[in-house]
């Protein structure tokens, strides 16, 4: 691993009111360029972990840290500025907007940033990785008209539309048969390397692990106490 982590997080605890879950994790880094999976059980606080790295969601006196850039010490405007710019994420649920078009979703870090315009080059690049993903025919469909496996296909794209340097990607190819699976990490991992992004995976398939460079397990990252 390089010196300088991509990210990092050290000393989280996670809590719910009314509840008695609690996820306590005491250091866990990405480094630059760096390609991981992560895997457990439902409920093992996988999706928790991306939302806390992205800045999403706070965890107690926790530090998060890309760089230079400290997630956890900055306004919630420039935790912002800085997710879309430099951070690419493909959440379980997609969120992508049903009255745009597959190719308005895939620029959309562009729209909100406020700052920033895709140049050509983005534009070749996020159509190149569409007719890699198959959808390049289906760009101008809003989300209704386009099938699950399809719709999650146009939010890889979007993850990767301002050449980010950190991708979290929340099961990505869960809704994919094997095939298209594949197909789909096998891009998304290349498209990663192309812009020397550090990747976190979480995935269920297992048949996906040899393709990344280390694989983590939840209770490796984490220590539970509480139900969840």
């Amino acid at each position: 691993m390089n010196a300088e982590p991509a990210i990092q997080l050290r000393q989280a605890t996670i809590t719910y009111p009314g509840s008695t879950f609690r996820m306590t994790i005491d250091r866990f880094e990405l480094a630059r360029q760096e390609q991981v999976a992560c895997i457990g059980p439902s409920g093992s606080g996988k999706s928790t972990l991306i939302r806390i790295l992205a800045g999403i969601q706070s965890a107690g006196e926790a530090q998060v840290s890309a760089g230079e850039f400290s997630v956890s010490g900055s306004s919630a405007a420039a935790v912002r500025a800085w997710r879309i710019r430099r951070v690419g994420l493909v959440f379980q649920d997609l969120q992508l907007l049903e009255y745009l078009t597959a190719w308005e979703n895939i620029l959309l870090p562009f729209a909100i940033s406020g700052s920033i315009r895709p140049t050509e080059k983005d534009h070749d690049r996020l159509r190149a990785l569409a007719d890699g993903m198959g959808i390049v025919d289906l760009l101008d469909r809003k989300p209704m008209r386009l099938s699950h496996g399809e719709r999650q296909r146009v939010a890889i794209c979007r993850s990767m539309a301002t050449d980010p340097e950190i991708l979290l990607c929340d099961e990505p190819t869960a809704s994919l048969d094997p095939r298209n699976a594949a197909m789909a990490m096998d891009l998304l991992l290349e498209a990663a390397s192309s812009c020397g992004c550090a990747t976190f995976v979480v995935t269920h398939d297992h048949d996906m692990l040899a393709r990344f460079q280390r694989v983590v397990r939840m209770d490796e990252i984490a220590v539970m106490g509480g139900d969840s």
